[in-house]
């Protein structure tokens, strides 16, 4: 290694630092509950619950390898990092990135569940799922969508539960990828009630949905409670100009390790 590699090293160390700390004072400002967070009695809950989680399993597939120059991967993590939070996805997966390959021409297929017997469920829940790929494909990714009425035909596939087995999770992603970390499919559950019990309000199904197809793309979290990939539910359904230059700057990176 040169010694100018050894300083982009340290420099993407560095970033990732950065990042990390600007995350934490962020997270230390108190947070206002908005509207969508309040229960049924008009005041805020104790604690917003935990919006999702990611389930990563690994399969084998014939995609080639991304191309990979690291030297370019360091400045473009240089270059972009201090308007986003990719630092913090660094962090969290081991400096390595997942996303998909380009699926311009050939859209990813997408089932979104049309009717549940899950307690509470409303019709407008799956409009809502349905909305949030929209949401994420209007950033301009080279990846989109295409709603199909087939779920063995989908590769990923929405549905909903009266409620998540463990913890304080309302939402629920498992994302396969493959040995070069292209996602291939993925599913996607969204819960209507807290795993004690109680219902939650529609905005915050609608923002879980959001957050989940977030994770489907490859975002990890953030500790930024004005992101929709913030960690617990506060309701925020738009993305933040630092979620869209976050997962603009993931999918301009070939996925895998960074270091």
């Amino acid at each position: 290694m040169t010694r100018a590699e050894a300083g982009l090293l340290l420099a993407v160390g560095a970033l990732v630092a950065f990042v990390g700390t600007q995350a934490v004072r962020a997270a230390d400002r108190p947070a206002i509950a908005p509207a969508a967070a309040l229960d049924s009695s008009g005041t805020a809950p104790a604690a917003a619950p935990s919006a999702g989680h990611v389930e990563e399993e690994r399969r084998y597939s014939v995609l080639p390898a991304p191309d990979r120059d690291t030297a370019a991967v360091r400045r473009l993590l240089l270059a972009g990092g201090n308007a986003t939070w990719i630092g913090e996805m660094l962090e969290q997966g081991d400096s390595t990135l997942a996303r998909w390959p380009v699926r311009s021409a050939e859209p990813v297929r997408v089932w979104v569940q049309p009717v549940s017997g899950a307690s509470g469920w409303q019709p407008l829940y799956s409009a809502w799922a349905r909305e949030a790929f929209g949401r994420w494909e209007m950033v301009g990714l080279p990846v989109r969508f295409a709603l199909v009425d087939d779920s063995v035909a989908a590769e990923v596939r929405v549905t909903f539960v009266d409620r998540l087995a463990t913890d304080t999770r309302i939402g629920n992603t498992r994302r396969v990828h493959d040995q070069h970390w292209w996602v291939l499919d993925g599913d996607i559950t969204i819960a209507t009630h807290t795993v004690d019990g109680r219902p939650l309000p529609p905005a915050i199904v609608q923002s879980t949905a959001v957050h989940e197809v977030g994770h489907l793309l490859g975002l990890g979290h953030t500790d930024d409670t004005t992101s929709v990939m913030a960690p617990r539910a506060y309701g925020a359904t738009e993305l933040t100009i630092r979620d869209l230059a976050t997962i603009r700057l993931l999918y301009s990176l070939p996925p895998g390790k960074v270091r």
